[in-house]
């Protein structure tokens, strides 16, 4: 291979300069560049093919829940269903129905239902908890909420394994044709990187063989 000359070496170092100096500001930007904010807009109700209703949206910074907030907590949406109960067949006022079949055990007679025009309004809050999770509280002006589930669905998958290894090769060549082979192990500690290397050089200028080892430690950004 013939030797680099002295104007080759620096059109070689300035690219290099450029492709790093391209190569950093892409990723920092990546990195650091502000995410773009979402802004809640209002939407009407939608009834959907389930018979289930797309609720409303109607923005407001100022909404207060009607449950009292935990501290540390962060309102993040206020939301309020009202539901109709469905029509039931109650059996006369006061009367026991008859046994249920394949037992001695009468039946009480079912609770009447309320007024088709009335409905039954429940109160919701969602909340960012301190430590990033999420709760829902619940309350009702016209009764007491006896139970309820909140069911993470996307949170309740798997946390992807972390990566904390990573090694490779490592190949090097001098512009006095020196070349450099070896491999490398890197470790990650918290904000920490650290990592050995060893390499077996070939010098062309001495015909000899030499192995040499570096350490190294970076912080992760």
């Amino acid at each position: 291979m013939n030797q680099l000359t002295g104007k080759g070496v620096q059109v070689a170092l300035v690219a290099s300069l450029a492709t790093g100096t391209i190569l950093g500001l892409s990723v920092g930007w990546k990195l650091w560049r502000p995410k773009a904010l979402i802004v809640e807009q209002a939407h009407p109700a939608a009834r959907q093919s389930d018979g289930s209703l797309e609720l409303a949206v109607s923005p407001n910074a100022n909404q207060k829940p009607a449950q009292e907030v935990p501290r540390g907590a962060v309102v993040e949406r206020v939301v309020y269903v009202t539901v109709k109960p469905n029509p039931s067949n109650p059996g006369p006022s006061g009367t026991a129905l008859p046994p249920i079949p394949g037992s001695n055990v009468t039946a009480l007679p079912p609770m009447p239902s309320l007024p088709p025009s009335l409905g039954i309004r429940v109160d919701l809050t969602l909340l960012r908890m301190p430590d990033g999770s999420h709760r829902v509280t619940a309350s009702s002006p016209d009764g007491t909420i006896t139970g309820g589930m909140d069911i993470p669905a996307e949170a309740a998958q798997p946390a992807p394994k972390v990566l904390k290894y990573a090694g490779g090769v490592v190949y090097g060549q001098s512009v006095y044709g020196d070349k450099s082979v070896g491999m490398f192990i890197d470790r990650d500690f918290a904000f920490v990187r650290a990592g050995v290397e060893v390499t077996k050089t070939t010098y062309t200028t001495i015909q000899k063989i030499g192995w040499d080892g570096r350490v190294k430690i970076g912080i992760r950004f």
